[in-house]
């Protein structure tokens, strides 16, 4: 067997590799709603989390995506002991969703908007 050890691998632009036939993320960041401003505790291809609200955020990408269409997943940590669970997601169809942005919202379970105190979202998709 063979191994292969590189500490870059580019295009032969210099770019990044094309990956084909593979869906892997395009971008991640998990971060504190409660921090100000928004505390960023890691992320991939992300420039801002941006607190628009109590339980909406702005979520602005590094490299934009070839379209609008991408999808997303995103999670959120309950602030309460008891375990009710956090909903999270884009916002309405009024909210930004653009190829470098995505309004994000954080509510409780019985639907009020709120902040908390991890959330995660990973975006899909093709870049441009």
């Amino acid at each position: 067997m063979s191994t292969l050890k590189a500490d870059t691998i580019q295009n032969t632009s210099g770019g990044a590799v094309t990956l084909t036939n593979q869906q892997a993320a395009k971008a991640w960041v998990r971060y504190n709603q409660y921090s100000s401003p928004v505390g960023i505790t890691d992320s991939f291809d992300i420039s801002s989390v941006t607190d628009d609200e109590s339980g909406v955020f702005t979520i602005t990408k590094t490299n934009a995506m070839s379209d609008a269409n991408y999808p997303i997943t995103a999670t959120a940590a309950s602030q309460y002991t008891n375990d009710r669970p956090y909903i999270i997601g884009p916002a309405g169809l009024d909210g930004t969703w653009t190829t470098t942005q995505v309004e994000i919202t954080t509510a409780y379970h019985e639907n009020s908007k709120q902040d908390g105190p991890r959330s995660c979202v990973v975006f899909y998709g093709d870049l441009a």
